[in-house]
């Protein structure tokens, strides 16, 4: 059938053969076209038909797929899905309850989009920057560096070609893209999801890895659905001390990531469940960290950043290659002249409240100049002493502000500066409980 191009010559083989099913493959019979001729001469002569895609890659097999549903068979085809290659190309095509299915998501334009841009022979590619500690700025990275942070990934956490991963985070950000170099690098066999609450809901199969933010891992935690991954990786916000509780009894190895878009994600990590639990940070390959007068963290990490990266994280620095995450410089609370950390203040009162997201924040002062509030996402509850069992008396907040909703980043960070501007709106504050 290959050499054939002649409609005469095709139906004078049918006609000598008589075959009872006539298989067709695009690649090999010269394209869609062609194929299409051997099939109106199938149904001439009621032979049956069928189109592999044997061979191809998933891009092949997307592209064939997609052109089989248009036809008249409802049939069975030979649409390989055996994952013969292990480092394929993303493509919107999904298995799910024994079905082929397309996904018309518009997440694969946004794939589609960074994948050509990958491919392209420039050096540099254009990222931004997830805005969660600021304005959302764009800026050019080197490719290279982005390789050697993929392999470097890949080292730390034993990827290797063939393994599955998840991708359910936005493409737009960094830790969306460098999942994308990580499965073309090192050849994951990469599925791409829109990013949701519980990304894992929906997906039939198991995977090797996904990287995830803290307010994924506890939907899937909640749902059970944490049990579909070996392992995670989960960025993007600080894993609470509850929320580690929640994983100690699980199989999935989760690790909490350190890292900036500066840093082309993770440069740390430390387990946060089974033997290896940790409560700091440790360096991967070829990193190593310092820290300035004011105790915040410098990054050195050539590979990925030729330049020493600052950062407005407060760190407890054990050596050049392991910290302690303390909180941010710019979060810093000056009460009474106590210099205070909010985010440990957060981590003693974990446990202690009823309900609802909260941060330390402070309001301005007469006598202390910053005094230390709480403020609580949800209807307002009485708040007892016991609350204040962990905390120092400077810490004790002097005012509890309950608030109807939070500013969230997408990942599901708040954010801290546009939420207590919400204070002095009424209408987006609960009438305040009492408490001691």
């Amino acid at each position: 059938m290959i050499p054939l191009r002649v409609k005469s010559r095709k139906e004078e083989l049918l006609n000598i053969i008589n075959p009872q099913f006539l298989v067709l493959k695009p690649s090999l019979l010269g394209g869609f076209a062609e194929c299409k001729e051997w099939i109106q001469l199938a149904q001439e002569k009621k032979i049956g038909w069928w189109i592999t895609s044997a061979l191809e890659s998933n891009l092949g097999l997307c592209h064939i797929a997609k052109w089989v549903s248009g036809l008249d068979n409802e049939n069975f085809q030979g649409l390989g899905t055996g994952r013969l290659y292990t480092n394929n190309i993303p493509a919107p095509i999904y298995l799910k309850s024994g079905f082929l299915k397309y996904d018309p998501d518009p997440v694969w334009l946004e794939v589609n989009e960074f994948i050509k841009d990958w491919l392209n022979p420039e050096d540099s590619i254009k990222i931004m920057t997830s805005g969660s500690t600021g304005k959302p700025q764009k800026f050019m990275v080197k490719k290279k560096h982005m390789l050697n942070s993929a392999l470097s990934t890949a080292d730390c956490f034993g990827l290797k070609e063939g393994d599955s991963a998840l991708l359910c985070l936005p493409v737009e950000f960094i830790a969306g893209k460098m999942m994308i170099v990580r499965s073309l690098v090192i050849g994951l066999d990469l599925t791409i999801v829109s990013p949701a609450s519980d990304p894992l809901s929906e997906i039939d199969g198991l995977f090797d890895f996904a990287a995830l933010v803290p307010l994924q891992l506890r939907r899937c935690l909640e749902n059970g659905t944490v049990k579909k991954v070996r392992k995670i990786i989960v960025g993007g916000g600080r894993i609470e001390p509850d929320l580690e509780e929640l994983t100690q009894n699980i199989n999935t190895s989760v690790f909490e990531t350190y890292g900036l878009t500066e840093t082309l994600t993770h440069v740390a990590f430390r387990a946060v469940n089974g033997s290896r639990r940790v409560d700091y940070f440790t360096a991967l390959k070829d990193v190593q960290f310092s820290s300035d007068d004011r105790g915040c963290l410098i990054i050195h990490a050539a590979y990925i950043n030729p330049d020493p990266v600052l950062t407005n994280d407060l760190v407890e620095l054990i050596n050049e290659k392991q910290f302690r995450w303390l909180g941010r410089a710019d979060n810093l609370i000056n009460t009474g002249g106590i210099k205070i950390i909010p985010e440990k203040v957060e981590e003693k009162l974990s446990g202690k409240l009823e309900s609802g997201r909260y941060f330390i924040g402070s309001r301005r002062d007469k006598v202390l100049g910053e005094k230390i509030i709480l403020v609580i996402e949800g209807p307002a509850y009485t708040i007892t002493s016991k609350s204040w069992k962990k905390l120092e008396r400077f810490e004790i907040p002097k005012e509890v502000i309950f608030l109807k909703e939070f500013k969230l980043t997408e990942s599901g960070k708040i954010r801290r500066l546009e939420t207590l501007k919400l204070i002095n709106d009424s209408s987006q504050r609960w009438e305040n409980s009492e408490h001691d």
